[in-house]
């Protein structure tokens, strides 16, 4: 790797935290769902609160991805 491809890669890093932080901050924005939009069931305060702007619960979102 010369000089040239490890200032891309930093950049590229750089980038990509860049938008993970903003994606975060966008999620925060928007309060997490008290029952999964798929399925209806309650997502427990811990989920709501370690995901923020959580929308599904475990199951529903273990199947989505």
């Amino acid at each position: 790797m010369d000089d040239l491809d490890f200032v891309v890669n930093q950049q590229a890093r750089a980038e990509q935290q860049f938008i993970d932080a903003q994606a975060l901050t966008r999620a925060r924005m928007v309060p997490s769902a008290t029952h999964c939009v798929e399925c209806g069931c309650a997502i427990p305060p811990a989920r709501r609160e370690c995901v923020p702007g959580v929308r599904h619960c475990v199951r529903c979102q273990s199947e989505r991805e």
